[in-house]
């Protein structure tokens, strides 16, 4: 798939990257990263294996949530 592709190019590991799902067809990709979030209005399944459950929507500034967390925690 196109992420594994990436990552080999980038000499990246599964370990490395962090992924945002909202739907049954992420759940493989979130499986395997080394972080995962999904906005408040995910899918069940999504919302079940998720490590980051945002409390945004999608569509409502769930880049800027998860954004605001990194600078919290590097503060």
């Amino acid at each position: 798939d196109s992420i594994s592709t990436y990552l080999e190019k980038t000499s990246l590991s599964w370990d490395d990257a962090w992924y945002l799902g909202n739907d049954v067809n992420d759940l493989q990709t979130m499986q395997k990263v080394a972080l995962s979030f999904c906005p408040l209005d995910a899918s069940a399944e999504v919302f079940k294996i998720a490590d980051v459950v945002l409390s945004r929507r999608g569509g409502e500034g769930v880049l800027a949530e998860i954004a605001s967390r990194l600078e919290s925690v590097n503060k």
